[in-house]
């Protein structure tokens, strides 16, 4: 059996979006294909607009080419593992050394780096939201 060829193929890519909704787990599996959407669609938009700052348990250390995280106090304590991070997530991750939203980490990012698409920015929502659940990444405190 003959195929036609795909000659836009893309490095496959799992796209992470925490359910951000009061959409319980047990009731997404009984949503409309139209529903679904809407709940990613709208846990998106709340993750993007959330502020968050780098964990301060956290240090970055340049070694040669690789930019390093190293764990440090309450996170040394919850892993015993190193993150080495190449330039365009180091920038990324610095950009949350002062609190911003993804949004502004992303618009800040598009204007740093050329060929910024929306497939390249998927990419950089999905490092993001890992970043969260490592705990890189935590929700700006209440002022």
């Amino acid at each position: 059996m003959q195929t036609e060829k795909n000659e836009n193929y893309r490095r496959p890519m799992l796209q992470y979006v925490p359910n951000q909704t009061e959409t319980a787990a047990g009731e997404l599996a009984k949503l409309s294909d139209e529903e679904l959407l809407d709940v990613l669609r709208r846990s998106d938009e709340i993750l993007l607009s959330r502020r968050y700052q780098m964990n301060p348990n956290i240090v970055l250390r340049q070694v040669g080419d690789e930019c390093i995280v190293v764990p440090t106090g309450d996170m040394a304590q919850l892993s015993n593992a190193m993150i080495s991070l190449n330039e365009f997530s180091a920038y990324l991750l610095r950009r949350f050394e002062q609190p911003a939203s993804m949004r502004q980490a992303l618009d800040d990012v598009a204007a740093q780096y050329d060929g910024f698409d929306a497939y390249r920015q998927r990419e950089a929502i999905n490092l993001m939201a890992a970043w969260t659940q490592l705990q890189l990444l935590q929700p700006e405190p209440p002022k």
